[in-house]
């Protein structure tokens, strides 16, 4: 993957402007953009609301995603999808209406749509204080992070079923990723410090103090 031009065994294809891609199971889902950096791609977006594609080992695009119907545009005319992401094999984004969407990784269909105050895990529709912001997959447990400029971050672990297994408030704006088997949480840097914390996915108690 280069710019906005994927190759697959001497083949290429050229695609609308490619803000971010992810690679899940051995398939591209990019998050594509109108203002194609290329003027004559060889697969044209279909609409600014249908801007995620799925693209095969053999270079081929499988799907556009799913135009969203009323219910899920909530009323923005402009709609398009944001944040790809990926939660072992689900591919969720954020629409820039704040609505997060499931998206199906073999038709492009949209599965799922839920307010950002909540998330769906193992089927069950968690509800939270404030809109969740990040999200990861550690070891078998859903970590969902939660919270606001002023008042810092919750962070939640949940298993498969969407059983609640952990959670923890800290003052800091935690970003999520996967360290050595650990959840790692890490803030900006901030006055020469980036806090950074390691806890252990099964029982968020603190695996080692990490902070800079």
């Amino acid at each position: 993957m280069s710019d906005n031009v994927v190759t697959c065994d001497g083949e290429t294809l050229r695609l609308p402007n490619v803000d971010y891609y992810l690679s899940v199971d051995s398939s591209l889902v990019l998050e594509l953009t109108d203002d194609a950096v290329d003027a004559e791609p060889d697969v044209p977006l279909p609409s600014a609301s249908r801007n995620v594609a799925k693209v095969d080992p053999h270079c081929r695009v499988d799907w556009f995603v799913q135009e969203p119907d009323e219910r899920d545009r909530r009323g923005v005319d402009e709609f398009a999808h944001t944040d790809v992401r990926a939660l072992g094999d689900r591919v969720i984004t954020r629409g820039t209406n704040d609505r997060y969407f499931e998206i199906d990784l073999e038709t492009g269909a949209i599965a799922d749509s839920w307010p950002n105050d909540a998330f769906v895990v193992g089927g069950t529709r968690v509800e939270f204080e404030h809109a969740v912001e990040r999200f990861e997959l550690v070891d078998g447990v859903r970590v969902v992070v939660t919270g606001s400029d002023d008042e810092g971050a919750d962070v939640y672990g949940f298993d498969g079923s969407g059983t609640e297994l952990w959670r923890r408030s800290d003052p800091y704006e935690w970003h999520v990723r996967e360290l050595d088997g650990d959840v790692q949480l890490y803030d900006e840097v901030s006055m020469g410090m980036r806090p950074s914390i390691r806890v252990d996915p099964r029982t968020g108690a603190e695996a080692a103090d990490d902070r800079d």
